[in-house]
């Protein structure tokens, strides 16, 4: 089979490709998630949850991601950009949780990936969340392992068993990985 670059290239649609950056971690532009579809710039690493922006109760701006889970397997909930590292570099992720709900927890992680954008298995987990009133900055900083070209930060849900009511949900805002 022979191929023309050249209009195989004029021909290529773009616009279904999904382009993440950093412009909607702190949660308040763009699609703003209805549960099933995450916020802009996030994806679900797993189903059973629902990722929703809500009003009202923010760290910063007007708006913050309300994460919901009614599963007790773990769920994970990923920036959708691939941050550019360098095996040595220090990678700093914070956010800020709020979790007023005694049957869940969350805990934040950083997760390694190859120039083909593989995870390289390589995945730091920082504390979990303490049940409170207020907003906690959460923060976990990892030396980029060799090999690592991109890293993502993400967060994982637990369900807490013995206080476990059939669901859970815990506020995030204020989403942050530096590269120092």
């Amino acid at each position: 089979q022979v191929y023309d670059t050249a209009s195989a290239l004029a021909n290529l649609n773009l616009a279904a490709c999904v382009d993440h950056n950093d412009s909607n971690w702190s949660f308040e532009e763009g699609s703003q998630g209805d549960g099933v579809n995450p916020p802009a710039d996030f994806e679900k690493g797993s189903a059973d949850f629902d990722a929703t922006t809500t009003e009202g109760q923010a760290h910063g701006g007007s708006k913050a991601c309300e994460l919901t889970w009614t599963s007790t397997s773990n769920q994970d909930f990923y920036q959708g950009m691939y941050v550019p590292v360098t095996p040595g570099k220090q990678i700093t992720f914070q956010v800020y949780a709020l979790d007023s709900d005694a049957g869940g927890k969350l805990r934040m992680a950083l997760d390694f990936y190859d120039t083909d954008r593989a995870s390289l298995g390589a995945k730091q987990y920082g504390d979990y969340t303490e049940d409170g009133a207020d907003w906690q900055l959460m923060s976990i900083t990892m030396e980029a392992p060799a090999n690592a070209a991109f890293v993502r930060g993400f967060v994982r849900l637990y369900d807490v068993s013995e206080a476990w009511t059939g669901s859970s949900t815990v506020l995030i805002d204020d989403w942050a990985v530096s590269v120092q």
